[in-house]
């Protein structure tokens, strides 16, 4: 019997604020939790025995599967109470009656549609203590690789190399197969990891390590531009998954039935349930509008992400953004690439949000305000003038390009002067 470990764990620092009150693994993808399509992916494959490993925010994730049980596939959540590793996570999630032929260790937030059978065929005819599932990829720099022989065992590993470095193109995806003696070399309550101990055990003990190369779909949503482009993947038919709702001729895919109006959609888009789509909207290729939100008359949505409840007012416009449960964007705002609001967090009528600036949690930019810097603190209003001079917080209202773009105009105030 094959059991199967899912790393639920992480934080998903980079991902904030979109994960400020959601774990990783509960970054929705098209309508779902990334982590239901793991699990899909199990089903898929006839594993029905999984351990979760949980950390950051453990309760929203087992509140999500109260049931114990999702799609025929049986769910063990397992604490971890203090950080132990990628490794040292997978041994305190099998302590407990392990009786498997091997371990198969999958990430819950990267989507992945790899064929976990021929995998699992790979691992047993190399009679392989592990196995480690490869994809090629076109920059190596972004990825730990690994280096195999002529006949696709493991020699060795590089981490993030620059080109001189790149011996292989071959990336580690974090998918994994363990048999039991492998198991058996990871300690227990202590912090181990993979790729930088157990698997340089394995090859010092001249144990087999085997790689599996998979040309299927792969993306670890790390990052905003990454979770964005994951969707649109999805949404081109580049994943092999499943998206609840039902596809129409040109692509978009409902699901609820389709909203009423007399709006424009450029395929291909997701409409989830119960959403408002005013007439004269424009919702274009890429785009992802969740349950429940609303886009007002006249508002441009591009390959944007808006998620549960979110409300885009009348002529707003948004390219490459990801609009947060619950927010709102305000009548004539404009949000840039990888620009991100956060939960209930609002962008004031005609305030600009540029590109890459991320907005927190029940945050506030103020009307009119052209937002260049994060807003984690404070309130998002634009500089004034006060009686003893120009107020607004430094870094935030008061940034070093509006003092430079009023210095020039100083200077050439100046210069004016002196020609008179």
């Amino acid at each position: 019997m094959i059991q199967a470990v899912i790393m639920a764990g992480g934080a998903g620092s980079r991902l904030r604020p979109l994960t400020c009150d959601l774990p990783k693994p509960m970054a929705r993808l098209c309508g779902r939790p990334n982590i239901e399509y793991i699990l899909d992916l199990l089903a898929e494959h006839s594993i029905t025995e999984a351990a979760v490993t949980v950390q950051y925010l453990a309760q929203r994730i087992e509140e999500h599967f109260e049931s114990g049980e999702y799609r025929g596939v049986r769910l063990r959540f397992v604490r971890e109470e203090q950080p132990l590793g990628t490794a040292g996570s997978v041994k305190n999630a099998v302590l407990n009656g392990f009786q498997g032929e091997a371990c198969l260790v999958i990430s819950g937030d990267a989507m992945c549609d790899f064929d976990l059978t021929a995998a699992l065929r790979r691992h047993k005819e190399a009679n392989a203590a592990a196995t480690i599932v490869v994809k090629a990829v076109e920059d190596p720099r972004e990825y730990g690789l690994v280096d195999t022989d002529p006949e696709g065992m493991v020699r060795g590993f590089v981490e993030k190399p620059c080109f001189s470095q790149a011996v292989s193109n071959l990336a580690n995806t974090g998918v994994y197969i363990l048999s039991p003696r492998a198991l058996e070399q990871i300690p227990c309550h202590r912090f181990y990891d993979f790729a930088k101990d157990l698997f340089p055990r394995l090859l010092e003990k001249r144990w087999k390590i085997a790689a599996y190369e998979d040309r299927g779909y792969w993306c670890d949503i790390g990052d905003i531009e990454s979770y964005r482009r994951c969707q649109r993947d999805m949404l081109e038919g580049k994943v092999r998954c499943r998206i609840e709702g039902e596809r129409d001729q040109m692509g978009n895919i409902f699901a609820g039935p389709r909203p009423r109006g007399s709006y424009r959609l450029s395929a291909p888009v997701y409409v989830g349930a119960g959403v408002e789509l005013g007439d004269g909207a424009l919702v274009e290729a890429g785009s992802v509008i969740d349950r429940g939100c609303s886009v007002g008359p006249d508002a441009r949505v591009t390959a944007s992400v808006l998620l549960p409840g979110s409300l885009v007012e009348r002529g707003s416009s948004l390219t490459g953004a990801v609009v947060c449960a619950g927010a709102t964007v305000r009548r004539k705002a404009m949000l840039f690439e990888n620009a991100v609001l956060g939960a209930d967090a609002t962008a004031g009528e005609g305030s600009t949000i540029r590109p890459g600036v991320r907005v927190w949690a029940g945050k506030a930019v103020e009307a009119g305000v052209t937002l260049r810097d994060n807003l984690q603190h404070g309130a998002g209003r634009g500089p004034c003038f006060e009686d003893d001079g120009l107020g607004g917080a430094g870094g935030l209202e008061f940034t070093p390009e509006l003092a430079l773009r009023l210095g020039l105009a100083l200077g050439s105030c100046g210069e004016r002067r002196i020609g008179v």
